[in-house]
């Protein structure tokens, strides 16, 4: 089973998403934590991919500048693939 959590902002862009069975970062961890992961995948476009197959969590550095980015919408989108 895959599961993910995804939040989306501005044009409806992943700017953070988490999946079942990875065990690090913990996706607390990466919330949470600046300091450590500012951004992790970033680069990486499969990693923000609602379908793909990357194995790892994603975080993008747009969350740090939340405040000045001006979000006036956020989605939310819970996958589950068997």
């Amino acid at each position: 089973m895959y599961t993910c959590l995804i939040i989306i902002i501005t044009d409806w862009h992943v700017v953070f998403k988490v999946q079942s069975g990875i065990p690090t970062p913990d996706a607390h961890d990466l919330w949470e934590s600046e300091d450590i992961y500012l951004s992790l995948n970033e680069n990486i476009p499969q990693a923000r991919s609602l379908i793909g197959t990357f194995p790892g969590h994603y975080k993008s550095s747009w969350l740090s500048q939340w405040e000045s980015l001006k979000v006036s919408k956020v989605g939310y989108k819970s996958v589950h693939m068997l």
